[in-house]
Formats: structure tokens, C-alpha cells, sequence
């Protein structure tokens, strides 16, 4: 089904995202203040078997001395993102890149999750420049698209999509961010692969194109693996998980 309807199902999936942003947004108008962000709270089974695809392979070790990495960008229960440079470009200034380091010790998840993300090519999913890398700590490490604006649930809690902030009409940039979402969204699903845990600070939007981009792959499957294993953030679960 899933495989035939993927718009349909992005925007199943994307719904109680846009519930939580609209709720949000309106507890800030009301009585303004920043609204209170979901506990994020991991709810994961240890799939039955992690597929070792034939093309995924790690990075030697070594290989990312290409890569110079500066402050922290963001940090989660599986890891840590840092802006980083890539140095080994003709141009003057060097290519910007997010250097990924996976802590998490489920590390074949996560490898399958980057190897997955690695095939998507599309303007509305966050790019994965290559399979991971080990370090000497049995870190995973991996170079992902840049993205310089935040996620969705920092445009909450800025209040960009109330009707008085003064970039515009909130509203019609919900729109269109809910529209890129959904877009994202389906293509991983027409592609068969699903995200598992759909959430607004997994969408990340750019500051200057106001592109927005599905993020943070560590628990994606393919269709067929689906139903081994559930993970995901219990606020955003489907009321049967």
C-alpha cells in the first residue's frame, strides 16, 4: 500500500506534526510565552536483524582528515552534529559540510539508517554524503548536507508561523513548509524507505531558500524490514504503538 500511496501516507504521518505546531503556536499567541517542547522520549525494539547491504561499507579510517570540523550544532540521543569544512576544493572558500558522530551503540542501525539516506536524492531530503566512517572509539562518523536555519520546532519556538511575526504571514509559510514536509516525505516513501521517526526537529529548513529538508535518517528501514522493529519519539507515535 504503501509503495502505491506515498503522498497519502506522508501526509498521515505528517498531521500530528502540524497539530503539535498549530497547538504550539497558539499557546504563544495566547499568553507569550515559548511553548513547552515534547519530552523526547526513544521507544525502540532491537530489530530482529540489521540487512548488511552488498554497497554498504565504511569509510577508511583516515579519509575524513579531509574534513575540519568547528562548533557543535546540535546534539541528540544518538550522537552529536558539527559544522565542518570540507578542504579539498579548488574554490576559495572551502565547502561547507555537518560532520555526524554517532554514539549510539547500536551502530549498525545507524549504519543502515546513513547507507539508506545516502540513495535519497531529493531537493526536500537532507543529503548524505557517504556511508559512515569508523573511528578509533567505534564512532560512526558521516558528512551530511549542510543546512544553515534550524528545525522546525526552532521556528515554534520563535513564534515565525503566528500572524504577527515580521517575516509575513505566518500561515502561508506553514503552508508551505507543511507542503515541502509532505513532499520530502512521500519521495522516501515512493523510494520505500520510511523515516520511523517523523517529528518537527527532524525538518530542517534553510535560512536563505526557506527549503525544508527531512533529517535524521538513524532509524529508517526499508519497507520490508518495517514491521520487525518499532522505534520512535513516544509524543509522535501512532496511538496504536
Amino acid at each position: 500500500m504503501y509503495l502505491f500511496a506515498p503522498k497519502l501516507t506522508a501526509i498521515c504521518g505528517i498531521l500530528i506534526i502540524v497539530h503539535t505546531i498549530t497547538a504550539a503556536t497558539a499557546v504563544r499567541s495566547s499568553n507569550h510565552n515559548r511553548p513547552l517542547k515534547p519530552q523526547l522520549v526513544r521507544r525502540e525494539k532491537q530489530d530482529a536483524q540489521h540487512t548488511d547491504d552488498p554497497g554498504l561499507h565504511f569509510m577508511k579510517l583516515g579519509e575524513f582528515s579531509e574534513y575540519a570540523t568547528e562548533e557543535v550544532l546540535g546534539e541528540g540521543g544518538m550522537g552529536k552534529v558539527y559544522k565542518g569544512y570540507y578542504k579539498s576544493t579548488p574554490t576559495a572558500e572551502p565547502v561547507l559540510a555537518a560532520i555526524k558522530i554517532s554514539t549510539t551503540m547500536d551502530v549498525a542501525l545507524v549504519r543502515r539508517g546513513t547507507y539508506l539516506q545516502k540513495q535519497l536524492h531529493n531537493n526536500n531530503v537532507l543529503r548524505a554524503y557517504n556511508g559512515g566512517e569508523l573511528d578509533p572509539n567505534g564512532e560512526l562518523v558521516t558528512a551530511i548536507e549542510f543546512i544553515d536555519g534550524g528545525d522546525i520546532w526552532e521556528q515554534v519556538d520563535q513564534g515565525v508561523y503566528g500572524e504577527s511575526h515580521h517575516t509575513g504571514n505566518g500561515t502561508d509559510r506553514l503552508t508551505s513548509d507543511f507542503h515541502q514536509m509532505v513532499d520530502g516525505v512521500a519521495y522516501c516513501h515512493s523510494q520505500g524507505v520510511f523515516h520511523r521517526d517523523l517529528k518537527p526537529e527532524n525538518f530542517l529548513r534553510d535560512k536563505s531558500s526557506g527549503v525544508v529538508k527531512v533529517a535524521d535518517f538513524d532509524t529508517a528501514t526499508k519497507e520490508l524490514d518495517s514491521h520487525d522493529s518499532m522505534c520512535g519519539t513516544l509524543q509522535y507515535l501512532a496511538p496504536g504503538k
